[in-house]
């Protein structure tokens, strides 16, 4: 789930990037992100290292499916899944929707393998405001009579040396009423930074068992000491791996997925728990906005959901719902990835009709 207010800058067309690798290791994760330390308030020690193993399958994932795409013209199961997933018909020969579905995978890839421009410098620099926590706990309920703080963690003075309270806040005003039930969350107890998150769940939303993860944008204030004017110093990007991440009832791995396929089996099954970590990356690199914006609010996580989204929503629904892109890259690995990355069967998958009439997307008997 997500609730992003802010994205990246997307080029227009892929420039040449360089794949960094740190040679004789693996890559880390906190070479993408800054990671919350400690057990405790949103700390991530108890789950660095699954999220370092994360990281290596989902870049075997997004490599294949690359692959996979590119193949479109002369694999009819690859020209299927785009239609299953993103409505793409093989008779209109839908050149762009291919092309703009393989640049958002591209883009996606250019992170998780820290691509580097030609310059040398990365494509994703972190910038110290990316962040990944694994709970919500840091999070720190507010009330609108609050002394709104700076970047700082000072509390804000107005020109006769009062207090200022948050609702006065050019702005915060506005954002607390966007959305019916929103909430002022604080950062700065137990984070590394000082801002703001407007919305109805925070420190509480991990407390919800069927909750995953969350991306969200936090803004800080500055004063300008001359003027006495306020301004958003710096957008702050975190993503919440909730601890039900981790002990969900989806396979450890990929790997871990394809041992448990026969035919029949459910795609949605063997998601495996990395997908978590893929689905909020697409929101924290293309936020809400824009011809590559995703979903802000009404995502769709259900996977026969999706695929009728395909059907009769396919531009502005599957096309821009996380979800939708997560299942085709796991279609696409389970059906072409190798030994070497974990897969040891390769299975196509298909929607099957179950004897009481009900649907899925299943494998297909070989």
């Amino acid at each position: 789930m997500a609730k992003l207010f802010f994205h990246l800058g997307l080029f227009p067309v892929l420039f040449s990037v360089l794949v960094y690798t740190v040679l004789g290791a693996a890559p880390t994760l906190d070479q993408l992100f800054i990671i919350q330390s400690g057990t405790a308030n949103g700390g991530c020690d108890a789950y660095t290292a699954t999220m370092n193993n994360w990281l290596i399958e989902i870049n075997y994932a997004l490599q294949t499916t690359l692959a996979a795409i590119d193949k479109y013209e002369t694999e009819p199961k690859v020209r299927a899944a785009f239609t299953t997933f993103f409505g793409v018909k093989e008779a209109a020969k839908a050149t762009t929707g291919v092309t703009n579905i393989r640049k958002i995978f591209q883009w996606v890839y250019n992170f998780f393998s820290f691509a580097l421009n030609d310059d040398g410098t990365p494509w994703y620099p972190i910038d110290n405001s990316r962040y990944i926590f694994c709970d919500s706990t840091w999070l720190i309920e507010q009330t609108q009579d609050d002394t709104a703080k700076d970047y700082q963690g000072n509390g804000i003075i107005d020109k006769n040396g009062n207090l200022v309270p948050i609702e006065s806040i050019p702005g915060y005003k506005t954002a607390i009423g966007t959305k019916a039930g929103n909430k002022i969350w604080w950062s700065g107890q137990y984070a590394p930074f000082n801002g703001y998150y407007f919305s109805p769940t925070g420190a509480d939303y991990c407390s919800n068992p069927k909750s995953l993860g969350l991306t969200s944008f936090i803004q800080e204030l500055e004063v300008n000491t001359k003027t006495g004017t306020l301004k958003g110093r710096r957008q702050v990007e975190d993503i919440i791996i909730c601890p039900s991440s981790f002990t969900t009832s989806a396979p450890d791995s990929f790997t871990a997925g394809d041992a448990l396929i026969s035919a029949g089996t459910g795609l949605d099954t063997v998601l495996p728990k990395s997908a978590t970590l893929l689905h909020e990356s697409f929101h924290n690199l293309f936020g809400t906005t824009g011809q590559y914006g995703f979903l802000q609010t009404g995502e769709e996580y259900n996977l026969m959901t999706c695929i009728s989204w395909a059907n009769v929503n396919a531009v502005n629904g599957a096309r821009k719902n996380p979800e939708n892109y997560v299942f085709f890259a796991a279609h696409m690995f389970y059906l072409y990835g190798t030994a070497s990355q974990g897969i040891s069967k390769n299975w196509d998958f298909e929607i099957i009709e179950e004897a009481n009439g009900d649907k899925k997307f299943g494998a297909k008997a070989p």
